[in-house]
């Protein structure tokens, strides 16, 4: 049936606002630097500040932290206390075992990942996190081309560089390793690989699980990202599981936080009978302490992709987690 004639002047009035909208935003971020036409299109990066902030399609920005080496362990370090105080999504990437990240060293990393259309209104965002972080974690916050040294795994004379890259309007997307993908697992630069992911958290963790991966003699990644539930939400999903399960929750509270959580755990090997073996040992590892893994089928490009580039490139398998076991999970 044909519009109206008052319907499509709303119509065209809702476009023309629309259009003005999205104007003022791009106005708003004229300070960023745009990337060349082939990486918006194939990393869905649109601009970015040189310190270190990245803007991405969908209203999504992201900034890259390291963790400082000489952190020391605090005993009353609470991930999901700090998770709680965030405005942004955190991801916590941590090399366990060296030869994939940062030229083949150890390091652990932290992603901030926030929502908003205008640079100045994220900034604050990160402002108010990083303030919230203080005292709790040391962070040293990575600019642009130190995020693409340690992905791409560049060193010495052969460094990255976003100027020349923009110059060139070169595809950044290109400086990310080529993985070849499999149902179960992957190839990257001639080695076998596989990625999972935690289908099922214990109930209680008492083991640090990823410790003991150090002694498999292969190189490993494990990444754990967390959304905090609204307070609403989370009562709405206590009162959901007591009335499937016709019980009360533990000590008869229905206020058990949870947290979207993904974990994700990738290593590499060289040969294919190696993660096999690899594969078998890592996840009786971890159901000994309630965790059940599964590789990522059908999705070991995307997990490779969203652990090695620290988050830029987005994956996630989320579970909804209680806040006591996240706390549980040492990274």
């Amino acid at each position: 049936m044909a519009r109206s004639k008052g319907e499509r002047a709303i119509r065209h009035e809702e476009k023309r606002k629309e259009k003005e909208r999205l104007k003022c935003i791009e106005q708003a971020n004229k300070m960023l630097i745009p990337v060349p036409k082939a990486t918006r299109e194939n990393l869905k990066l649109i601009s970015f500040d040189p310190s270190g902030t990245f803007r991405f399609e969908g209203n999504r920005w992201v900034r890259v932290y390291k963790v400082c080496e000489n952190q020391k362990e605090n005993k009353g370090f609470s991930i999901s206390e700090i998770a709680g105080k965030l405005h942004t999504k955190m991801k916590i990437t941590k090399v366990v075992a060296a030869g994939i990240l940062a030229s083949g060293k150890t390091g652990c990393f932290v992603t901030l990942t926030a929502s908003g259309d205008t640079y100045d209104e994220v900034r604050s965002i990160y402002m108010e996190d990083e303030e919230a972080l203080k005292g709790q974690i040391s962070l040293i916050s990575l600019d642009v081309d130190e995020v693409f040294n340690v992905i791409t795994k560049q060193s010495g004379e052969n460094i990255f560089s976003y100027a020349s890259m923009v110059r060139g309007k070169k595809d950044w997307m290109k400086e990310f390793p080529e993985v070849a993908e499999e149902s179960d697992y992957f190839l990257l630069d001639g080695a076998y690989g596989e990625c999972c992911f935690s289908l099922q958290f214990p109930s209680e963790l008492l083991a640090n699980v990823s410790e003991k991966l150090t002694e498999l003699g292969c190189p490993i990644v494990v990444s754990l990202e967390l959304n905090p539930i609204g307070e609403e939400d989370n009562l709405d999903f206590n009162r959901s599981l007591e009335k499937r399960y016709n019980r009360r929750l533990t000590n008869g509270m229905t206020t058990t936080d949870y947290f979207n959580a993904s974990y994700e755990l990738l290593f590499i090997c060289d040969s294919a009978d190696a993660r096999e073996i690899i594969e078998k040992t890592i996840f009786f590892m971890y159901s000994k302490e309630g965790f059940i893994l599964s590789p990522s089928i059908g999705m070991q490009e995307k997990a490779v992709k969203g652990i090695l580039s620290l988050g830029l490139m987005e994956h996630s398998n989320m579970r909804n987690v209680p806040a006591a076991v996240i706390d549980q999970i040492r990274m």
